[in-house]
């Protein structure tokens, strides 16, 4: 096993050595901490204690320096291989028809040596070959003897799978045959339009809150009415000052985020790219897509804008859901066909949970409700007065479900609308995607006729997606469609 493609193996690139380095600090910053305020600056342990701990950390450094040298990696005909360990030895070999996704990204520091750092996990298992600084030749010659192996695998042309040099299959690179982009004014609306944005509100109670225990309540109370004396607009712009520099960290996070954010489309399968300081490369298979998920949050609904995610089988972690962080609502239609041909896009069926709902939760209210809030009432005045906006809140929503949520069935397509607190969400999926399919209802919805349906969709885990108070008609013609073979 060990003389096996020795002539090929090659080592990361150097830049390897600096990220080790790194990897060392980050894992022992504290002891290094200790070692040097309180012993070089304080003297306050003992000299052997020092010594023994330097000695200690310089051996796990020099260790971790000295694996690089025993790590190799080969991009072989028949697969990846990647050996590493100086005094315990592994070899791990995934073949190219086994893969089933690969991710990499590129730190920006790795962009002047065209390396990047690659995920690739193998299909029907939890291990994965990380290659930490490769060539981004090497990347794409992997992803081409994957696909030259997956086609030659579904046209049962095993015997001509990796014919060829290496050479051969760099020419066979496909062209793009469509590509998006995210318009800039796109990420400001997201930062403008995500919840994030307004933490530093709620930042600014809590430092508030906690100066209170460290400098006194007298001082704070004192300073908020000097505060008060200066006038409303003076709080007036404090409070826009916090919401702006909570609104502006959202934006440079965004803008780092999704920078040159990029969609190319291949035969069979689509990239995306994006980030500032580090260039993340997602590759997406139509073989590997569950579901796609079109979300739209309050201010974003108002704005008119959504944000297009893709539910995959076997994902690894780290990589890309968002196929379009925030797109306007009058290019949905367009962009989902483009990158997703194979998929059908029916109109939601709105409205379908029954009339009877307004009172069956008011009657929920009346015999549940009322007696505990009477009974907290007595305890506690202020916490009834909050808790009695509750229902109030509650009823709201399931008004705005009753009337919003629903389904449509188009052949082997399904559609669910789903109204939540913050987010409205619209799941496309195919029915030999669906893992299973859960009905509930209680003796109360028993009697109303309606149930909740709830579908699980294979992800890493489990994607679930619940439609709740559906009639019992429209429950039995999603099972009927489901059931069919």
């Amino acid at each position: 096993m060990s003389n096996i493609h020795t002539k090929t193996r090659q080592r990361e690139h150097p830049i390897q050595l600096f990220i080790l380095f790194f990897e060392f600090i980050k894992t022992w910053w504290f002891l290094l901490a200790m070692l040097f305020f309180n012993v070089v600056i304080k003297q306050t342990v003992s000299g052997v204690l020092v010594y023994g701990g330097s000695i200690v950390l310089i051996v796990l450094l020099l260790l971790k320096l000295v694996s690089y040298f025993f790590r190799y990696y080969e991009v072989a005909e028949d697969g990846v291989h990647q050996y590493e360990g100086i005094f315990v030895k592994e070899h791990k070999f995934m073949p190219y028809e086994r893969i089933q996704s690969i991710h990499d990204q590129q730190w920006f520091f790795y962009q002047p040596f065209d390396v990047v750092q690659a995920k690739i996990e193998v299909a029907g298992s939890e291990s994965t070959i990380v290659l930490n600084a490769v060539k981004t030749s090497d990347i794409d010659l992997i992803k081409n003897y994957r696909k030259k192996a997956v086609d030659s695998k579904k046209t049962s042309e095993l015997n001509e799978v990796n014919k060829g040099s290496n050479e051969s299959v760099i020419e066979n690179v496909e062209k793009t045959v469509w590509e998006e982009t995210l318009p800039f004014k796109n990420i400001i609306i997201n930062a403008l339009s995500s919840l994030k944005s307004y933490i530093g509100l709620f930042v600014l109670i809590g430092i508030i809150n906690q100066l209170q225990s460290y400098i006194g309540e007298k001082y704070i109370d004192a300073q908020i009415e000097r505060l008060f004396n200066y006038g409303v607009i003076t709080i007036i712009v404090l409070i826009l000052l916090a919401f702006l520099i909570s609104v502006l960290i959202a934006l440079v996070s965004d803008y780092i985020k999704y920078y040159n954010f990029t969609l190319h489309g291949y035969e069979g399968y689509f990239v995306i790219e994006r980030g500032l300081f580090e260039r993340h490369k997602t590759t997406v298979s139509y073989d590997k897509v569950q579901a796609v998920s079109i979300k739209k949050g309050i201010i974003a609904h108002f704005l008119g804008y959504a944000s297009i995610s893709v539910i995959q089988a076997g994902e690894v972690e780290g990589t890309d859901k968002y196929v379009m962080p925030l797109i306007k609502e009058n290019e949905i239609e367009g962009f989902m066909s483009k990158v997703f041909p194979m998929m059908t896009f029916p109109e939601v069926q709105q409205g379908l949970a029954l009339r009877t709902l307004h009172s069956f939760f008011l009657t929920r209210i009346l015999w549940l409700y009322a007696p505990l809030l009477i009974g907290i009432y007595f305890i506690s005045k202020p916490w009834a007065w909050f808790l009695l906006m509750l229902p109030l809140l509650f009823f709201i929503k399931y008004i705005i479900q009753r009337r919003y949520s629903g389904y449509k069935i188009a052949g082997r397509f399904l559609v669910f609308q789903v109204i939540g607190w913050f987010t409205t969400e619209k799941l496309y999926v195919n029915r030999n995607r669906i893992q299973a399919m859960y009905f509930k209802d209680s003796i109360w919805m028993e009697k109303n006729d309606f149930k909740h349906v709830r579908l699980a969709i294979k992800e890493t885990t489990s994607y679930e997606v619940s439609l709740q108070y559906l009639k019992n008609i429209e429950a039995q013609k999603i099972y009927n469609w489901f059931s069919q073979k």
